[in-house]
């Protein structure tokens, strides 16, 4: 009895946060890409992108020499572009096209400096290993609107993302590959780059929704799902449990989860040209007091 009454507790707890916790801006690495089938930094990259509900592509000069067919993709198609360089010339043509609906991100304040004297874009300067009061000097310099991209992990500690928020810049994250991988809750990162992510966006419906509650599950106890006749979409995973758990998406994409009880945990993820499978296995005996799998299939 006395279980029961916990689980139902936390299943009230875990609806009342869900609620509260935001979602970021994400940003498809290269558009939505799959192998030979949608190359990365391509007009179908981009298509399959906005299918998927992103509200963002990156376009990086460095591995592209078609920026402008990937930048009338992107306006055909009604997505911001994030570009990623370091020459002003090319900014300077973005800007002409995209008059102010584009993202440019460098790793030069001096760079983003110049931009702003004819943009109003958004800027993300790259920026590790620095303090709050650092990156809020640099970032003032250049003017809002801007904000700080990290490159490692460690960068994006608590205190300089909430700082940073505090003062109006955002937070962007590139290219972690953590469980979490909707990142906003971590510590109110506001942007993020992700080759995996599902943008999890609520005036998308879903298709199908996995849900659970109230499992007490023994070390090695499995839960399978597999849903057959869709190729393209994506799913976001929510758990609140108390133990550790294995979660293997798609048969190749593996997550550890290990939970006191005291935050929900999520995993967000895109498929392509594949059917989804998930497979979540008990490493540890775990107390399961909610599970929700969102399954956003497209045409």
């Amino acid at each position: 009895m006395r279980k029961t009454l916990l689980l139902i507790f936390l299943c009230f707890i875990s609806l009342t946060i869900l609620a509260q916790q935001p979602t970021p801006f994400v940003t498809a690495h290269n558009g939505c890409w799959e192998g030979t089938a949608i190359p990365e930094n391509s007009k179908e990259a981009i298509a399959m992108a906005k299918k998927l509900g992103y509200s963002a592509i990156s376009i990086d000069m460095r591995q592209t020499d078609n920026v402008k067919e990937l930048l009338k993709a992107c306006k055909k198609n009604g997505i911001m572009p994030l570009v990623q360089g370091d020459q002003v010339a090319t900014f300077k043509a973005v800007q002409k096209m995209m008059k102010n609906k584009w993202i440019c991100q460098t790793s030069s304040d001096s760079i983003a400096q110049e931009v702003r004297t004819f943009s109003n874009c958004e800027i993300l300067v790259n920026m590790d290993n620095v303090t709050p009061q650092e990156a809020i000097k640099r970032l003032k310099a250049i003017g809002r609107p801007c904000g700080l991209s990290a490159t490692q992990p460690a960068t994006l500690t608590k205190t300089l993302c909430v700082q940073l928020r505090a003062h109006g810049f955002e937070t962007q994250s590139e290219l972690f590959k953590p469980a979490y991988e909707v990142q906003a809750t971590n510590f109110g990162v506001s942007r993020t780059l992700s080759d995996f992510s599902y943008p999890y966006n609520p005036t998308i419906k879903p298709t199908d929704i996995w849900a659970a509650v109230g499992q007490i599950l023994s070390q090695k106890d499995e839960l399978n799902k597999q849903w057959d006749h869709y190729a393209h979409g994506g799913l976001v995973l929510r758990f609140w449990f108390r133990g550790a758990i294995i979660v293997i998406v798609n048969g190749d994409k593996k997550y550890s989860l290990v939970s006191k009880g005291d935050s929900m945990q999520y995993i967000s993820t895109r498929f392509t040209d594949t059917a989804p499978t998930i497979r979540i296995v008990a490493a540890l005996d775990t107390e399961l007091a909610e599970m929700e799998v969102t399954l956003y299939a497209v045409e």
